[in-house]
């Protein structure tokens, strides 16, 4: 089974620059967790929404001045849509990743996998496989 068939498309991103009220809006608006953070047409990192608790709420800071910048993660996992879920699956493991993007030739984000799409659309196998190690 390839990735690009059980990876949500139509993505929603932001950029570095926009600010977390924005952000958390779109995740509200498009019932998503986690948005990738595009600076000229490149990935600069993923924004979710435990990011915006642990690097801002928690930490006192005042989120209503804080862009996406201040909270994301730079180091952004990737597939290609191309890649089969085994591998997709053997990242997430490894990585203790819930959220892999998902790239194209050309590596434009074409979609994004969650630990929650490997469990409705894997195999049992990887199902299982996946949400035992990344859980861990």
């Amino acid at each position: 089974m390839k990735v690009s068939e059980i990876m949500s498309s139509n993505v929603a991103t932001c950029s570095p620059n926009d600010s977390l009220r924005d952000v958390a809006k779109t995740m509200r608006d498009k019932d998503c967790g986690a948005i990738p953070v595009m600076e000229a047409g490149k990935i600069a990192g993923i924004i979710t929404d435990r990011d915006i608790v642990m690097r801002g709420v928690a930490e006192g800071k005042n989120v209503m001045d804080l862009d996406a910048r201040s909270c994301m993660s730079t180091d952004v996992k990737s597939v290609s849509k191309d890649s089969n879920v085994d591998e997709l699956c053997t990242l997430m493991e490894k990585e203790q990743i819930r959220r892999v993007l998902v790239t194209d030739k050309s590596d434009n984000v074409v979609g994004i996998v969650a630990q929650a799409d490997v469990a409705l659309n894997a195999p049992r196998k990887e199902t299982g496989d996946v949400v035992k190690k990344v859980s861990k």
